[in-house]
């Protein structure tokens, strides 16, 4: 929490190497990075006998997989890879999920008799609402997502929070790209987020761009700062500060590990340097 609040805020990445030096495996030179000594150490995990009882009974076996003290932090150079690395560890019994900001707009949103497209999911790649180009092997290729598709006209939001028997979150919890509002106040073993060009690293600074923010809760923030010329002025602070937020949400749900993907090369950089 603190390495996020140090990169939002834009301190240095020399200040925030040494923030992440508490949840990293890496080190800048041969010898391993020490854990701070302000770092709790917790007990291994171990079953409760109330638990413990409460499996014998229902003949249930209680698993363990506590945790190594490190995140497991990796950048991608497409989304087209940093899914595949996310259907790995779905493989290994983990769970997972990939995460957005509000950087493209809802085009898949049902209508009110909830008619619109159907099954947003069998769309065509370029009519669904993440569509993003990519190389591999010389090839240009197209990554595709709808946002959180929410059938019932648009009230049955537990089909892809909880990923409902039935439902495609519950076959495949990677069709889906959830925005903070669907993933607020729940964790996921690892998470990959697609970090788009509504808050990019420009002259050593955050930039919120308004052209590329499309949350209608922003509506007003975003006009405002669309009219503003003054790149730090208060309209666009307020608006840097509200997309800040919706990555805040973001970057602090995964349990194990967080995969990124950067569509601005500089802020790929800005945060790189910062591990």
């Amino acid at each position: 929490m603190d390495w996020v609040e140090a990169i939002l805020a834009g301190e240095s990445p020399e200040a925030c190497r040494v923030l992440a030096s508490a949840w990293t495996n890496r080190s800048s030179g041969s010898a391993p990075a020490s854990r701070p000594e302000n770092i709790i150490q917790f007990p291994e995990p171990e079953l409760s006998l109330r638990a413990a009882e409460e499996s014998a009974t229902y003949g249930l076996q209680a698993k363990s997989r506590p945790l190594n003290g490190t995140l497991d932090f990796q950048v991608f150079d497409s989304p087209a890879s940093m899914e595949a690395a996310l259907r790995c560890r779905l493989g290994e019994g983990n769970s997972a999920r990939i995460l957005a900001p509000y950087a493209r707009p809802w085009k898949t949103r049902p209508t009110r008799n909830g008619t619109r497209d159907g099954n947003p999911h069998d769309l065509p790649p370029q009519l669904k609402d993440i569509v993003i180009p990519y190389q591999q092997d010389d090839e240009t290729k197209t990554w595709a997502k709808i946002w959180n598709f929410v059938p019932r006209n648009g009230s049955d939001y537990s089909v892809y929070i909880q990923g409902r028997e039935g439902s495609r979150m519950h076959t495949d919890p990677l069709c889906e790209v959830g925005c903070p509002y669907t993933v607020r106040g729940f964790d996921w073993d690892y998470v990959g987020i697609l970090w788009f060009s509504d808050l990019v690293r420009l002259e050593a600074r955050w930039f919120a761009d308004p052209k590329h923010i499309h949350e209608t809760g922003f509506s007003t923030l975003t006009s405002k700062a669309r009219n503003e010329r003054d790149p730090d002025g208060l309209h666009h602070r307020n608006l840097r500060e509200a997309v800040a937020q919706c990555y805040r949400i973001l970057l602090t749900r995964p349990i194990r590990g967080i995969y990124l993907w950067f569509e601005d090369k500089a802020t790929q950089k800005y945060v790189e340097s910062a591990i």
